[in-house]
C-alpha cells in the first residue's frame, strides 16, 4: 500500500486508472492505492469509506487482506 500521492505510485501520473463504471480513482492526497506486482489490484478512498478492490482473485485476496489489516 503505497499514498496515492507518492511518486512511487505510477497511476494518474504515467499508467491511466483503469476505466471503472462506478468507482472514481484519483490521486487524492489521503487515499491509498494497492500494488501487487506492481499491478493495481485496490484503491482506498480519502475517506476511508470505500475500498475498491480490483483484482479479488483468490491467489491474491489474502495478500490484499494482510495489507489492509
Amino acid at each position: 500500500m503505497v499514498a496515492a500521492t507518492d511518486p512511487a505510485n505510477p497511476y494518474g501520473g504515467l499508467l491511466p486508472w483503469p476505466d471503472l463504471e462506478d468507482a472514481r480513482l484519483a490521486r487524492d492526497a489521503g487515499a491509498y492505492v494497492m500494488l501487487h506486482n506492481g499491478d493495481l489490484v485496490g484503491y482506498l478512498d480519502k475517506g476511508r469509506r470505500r475500498l475498491t478492490l480490483l483484482d479479488p482473485a483468490a491467489e491474491t485476496f489474502h495478500q490484499i487482506s494482510s495489507a489492509l489489516a
